[in-house]
């Protein structure tokens, strides 16, 4: 392996003595070259011109002077550092070594491989087919990464952080340190962006056409419940617990037994989410939700629903559409079901009817 050394006068890391740092290539060509020799204020004419040289991160802000910050922290590319950018931190700081290995948290063991005690600063590198498990972005799949960027105004490592703060829902202090940063500024990344970011996304939340859905409807779907559009179900996402006795009452959840806010949410049978309500109270029963939340004025009519059991009485307000419920059979204890419902439940069950999948 290539000795790397930081061309940078008095400045004393190599690959050997800090093998943790990334080192960067000094542009080769001829003019870059001068700017980054002038900043680093050293003589051009001092090396050979086929001399390949490095410059350490440490005369650089990475988060901000790296072209792919975000794609080499979650990825391990490549570094590379933006065109316009020269060598700029030059302040000696002494090194800092530790005494004892960095503990590893069991959750990411495997995917955050440890490093030695004796290094100056630890990086965090993954595996590339772990992407999707902490973004919920598959890597074929980067490109939306930059539209949202630029739809958004938002910095492409915000997205990131923003989506894996979702998608894990770990503690911004753990999220400060996955993403090199504070606390309070991954807090107030998040806070800021998670609702420009939803502004944008949820755009892309719509209802189909009938000859698209059933393009796509799964073959299980095809030779029983070839009319259904929807399969809905409603969602309790625990909150803190409100100061106003009123609002304790409202979104207290006899399901969940704590405060939640309820929304309502809606699939086409391929999975593609077609709707989501705002948010309810944990009180709220799932029919006076379904009632009021906007779902029955975008349903098509003479069209089939899918639902679980916790929606009573839905049918009048779905009949209202020349609409049909289909949902497993409700039996009382020690009550046989007839043939009918037997079919019924079988055809259900081969279709995959899973509403928790939502």
């Amino acid at each position: 392996m290539t000795r790397k050394w930081c061309f940078v006068p008095k400045c004393t890391n190599t690959s050997r003595t800090a093998p943790h740092k990334i080192f960067i290539t000094v542009p080769k060509d001829i003019k870059k070259k001068k700017l980054w020799f002038a900043a680093a204020r050293r003589a051009i004419s001092e090396v050979s011109e086929k001399s390949t040289l490095y410059c350490c991160e440490d005369h650089f802000n990475l988060e901000y002077d790296m072209a792919n910050y975000m794609e080499y922290k979650l990825s391990n590319v490549r570094a590379r550092i933006k065109e316009d950018v020269v060598p700029h931190l030059f302040i000696t700081m002494q090194k800092e070594t530790m005494s004892e290995p960095e503990e590893i948290i069991a959750s990411t063991s495997g995917i955050i491989h440890k490093r030695e005690a004796a290094c100056q600063t630890t990086k965090l590198h993954f595996r590339k087919k772990k992407l999707r498990m902490y973004t919920g972005i598959p890597l074929n799949y980067l490109e939306l990464i930059k539209i949202l960027e630029n739809k958004t105004n938002l910095k492409k490592q915000y997205i990131y952080l923003i989506l894996y703060k979702i998608k894990s829902n770990d503690s911004f202090a753990k999220i400060g340190d996955f993403f090199g940063t504070s606390k309070s500024n991954a807090c107030r990344i998040f806070s800021k962006g998670v609702h420009t970011l939803a502004e944008y996304m949820k755009k892309l939340i719509f209802w189909p056409s009938k000859k698209t859905i059933q393009i796509n409807l799964p073959i299980q779907f095809r030779l029983s419940f070839s009319r259904v559009q929807s399969i809905i179900d409603c969602l309790e996402i625990e909150i803190q617990k409100p100061t106003a006795a009123l609002q304790q009452s409202l979104s207290w959840s006899d399901y969940k037994k704590c405060n939640t806010l309820k929304y309502l949410i809606s699939a086409t049978p391929d999975g593609l989410i077609n709707f989501i309500s705002c948010g309810y109270g944990g009180r709220i029963s799932d029919s006076a939700l379904l009632e009021d939340c906007g779902y029955l004025e975008v349903l098509p009519e003479n069209c089939a629903v899918m639902a679980d059991r916790g929606f009573k009485q839905i049918e009048g307000l779905l009949n209202k559409k020349n609409c049909t419920l289909v949902r497993p059979p409700s039996v009382s204890s020690g009550k046989k079901m007839t043939a009918e419902e037997v079919v019924l439940q079988n055809a259900l069950l081969a279709s995959g009817f899973i509403l928790n999948v939502l």
